[in-house]
C-alpha cells in the first residue's frame, strides 16, 4: 500500500506513557510459600493472597504509574552500575527454606555487585556497548578509572524509589523501612552475601543507603514466618489493620499504608483510597492536641508569656487516643524524648 494514500492519525506521547504503565496484574494462584517482598507487610492481605481470594480494590492507575517509576529508577541504577564497571547480576533468584518449622520464602534481589577488581577493558567495553551520551560515556569512563586497584567487596542492592514522606523518614531515622530490611535480610542470610537497602527519593534525586542489623533482622525475620506460617497451616484469617499508627520515629499517628493500599480496601467497609484517607482525617487533628500536651507537660509559654492550658477540646481527643487502644502517657514521654514540636501543629 502507498504511504501517500494513508492518512495520518494524531497520537499523544500521554497516551503511550500511560500505556506502557498499565502492565497487568500477576495471576492469583494458591500458593504454601512467602515472597521476600511481603515479609513484614500485614498479615490479613498476605493469607489472602496466597488463597487466591480475588483483590476487591486491584491497583489503581496512580498505583500503577509507581510501579513503573520504580522500573525506570531500577533501569537507571542498573545503568550506572555497568557504567562504573560495578555490575555484576540482576534479577538473582533467592529461594530458600530458612526453617525446617516454617514456609519456605521467594525471592530476587535487584543487583549483586562484583567482587574483587574491576577488569577495567571489560569495564570500559560493556560502557561503550550502552551507546550513552557523549558526557555520560566520559563520566563511566573516569568512574571506572578511579576503581582501579581497588579491591571491591561484593554485595547485594536491594533499591527502592520512595516519595520525599519516606525519605525524609528514613533519613531521619538513619535505618530502613522494617519490610525492606526483611527482605533485604532474607537474601543477605539465604544468599551468602551482604545485602544493603538503596532509597532514591522520586522527587529530588537523593540517595540513602542502609546495611542491616543482623542480629535484630533475624529474631523479626524468625518471628515474622512464624507467624504466617501459624495463620497458614491453621487456615486461619488474621485480624485486620488498625485504621492508623502511632509512628516512634516521627513522634505522629499516620495513616496506616497496609490499609490505604490494601488490595482488599473494601473489607475495612472503603472503597477507594480516597476514601479510606477521609475516614482518618481526624489524625492530624490528633497530632495538634498531642503537640499542646507535651507543650503543656514541659511548661511552655504563649507568644504572651501566658502558659499553655489544655482545653476540654484536647481531653476529649486524649479520650478518643485512649478508647483506640493507644499507651497515651507512653506517646507523651516518647514525643518529650525526641523534643520536635512543630508550632503550627498546635491546637
Amino acid at each position: 500500500m502507498n504511504n501517500t494514500t494513508l492518512k495520518a492519525v494524531d497520537w499523544s506521547l500521554a497516551q503511550v506513557w500511560n500505556a506502557v504503565a498499565m502492565k497487568p496484574d500477576r495471576p492469583l494462584e494458591k500458593r504454601n510459600y512467602v515472597y521476600a517482598s511481603e515479609l513484614g507487610k500485614p498479615y490479613y492481605d498476605r493469607i489472602l493472597k496466597m488463597n487466591a481470594v480475588k483483590f476487591t480494590t486491584p491497583p489503581n492507575d496512580r498505583s500503577r504509574r509507581k510501579f513503573l517509576a520504580g522500573n525506570l529508577f531500577e533501569y537507571l541504577v542498573k545503568q550506572i552500575l555497568i557504567s562504573a564497571g560495578i555490575y555484576k547480576r540482576d534479577e538473582v533468584k533467592i529461594d530458600a527454606s530458612p526453617y525446617p518449622d516454617t514456609l519456605d520464602v521467594h525471592g530476587r534481589c535487584d543487583f549483586s555487585t562484583v567482587n574483587g577488581f574491576i577488569d577495567q577493558g571489560e569495564a570500559v567495553n560493556n560502557l561503550a556497548a550502552l551507546a550513552l551520551p557523549e558526557y555520560l560515556y566520559e563520566i563511566g569512563k573516569k568512574l571506572i578509572k578511579s576503581l582501579e586497584g581497588v579491591y571491591l567487596k561484593e554485595k547485594i542492592l536491594e533499591l527502592k524509589s520512595v516519595s520525599t514522606f519516606a525519605m525524609d523518614k528514613v533519613e531521619k531515622s538513619k535505618v530502613a523501612i522494617p519490610g525492606h530490611s526483611l527482605q533485604a535480610y532474607h537474601y543477605q542470610k539465604n544468599g551468602k552475601i551482604p545485602a544493603e537497602i538503596c532509597y532514591c527519593c522520586r522527587d529530588d534525586m537523593r540517595m540513602a543507603e542502609f546495611g542491616l542489623d543482623v542480629r535484630a533482622s533475624e529474631a523479626i525475620y524468625r518471628a515474622d514466618l512464624e507467624k504466617i506460617t501459624y495463620y497458614y497451616k491453621k487456615k486461619k484469617t488474621p485480624p485486620r489493620e488498625p485504621l492508623c499508627l502511632f509512628d516512634d520515629t516521627l513522634g505522629r499517628f499516620s495513616k496506616n499504608f497496609g490499609i490505604e493500599y490494601s488490595v482488599y480496601l473494601t473489607h475495612y467497609g472503603f472503597k477507594s483510597p480516597d476514601e479510606y484517607r477521609q475516614a482518618v482525617s481526624f489524625i492530624e487533628k490528633w497530632n495538634r492536641a498531642l503537640n499542646r500536651f507535651v507543650l503543656a507537660e514541659t511548661g511552655a509559654k504563649t507568644p504572651t508569656g501566658k502558659p499553655i492550658i489544655i482545653t476540654s477540646k484536647n481531653n476529649d481527643i486524649k479520650t478518643e487516643i485512649t478508647k483506640a487502644g493507644h499507651d497515651f502517657k507512653k506517646i507523651i514521654a516518647l514525643k518529650i524524648e525526641l523534643g520536635e514540636i512543630i508550632e503550627e501543629e498546635i491546637d
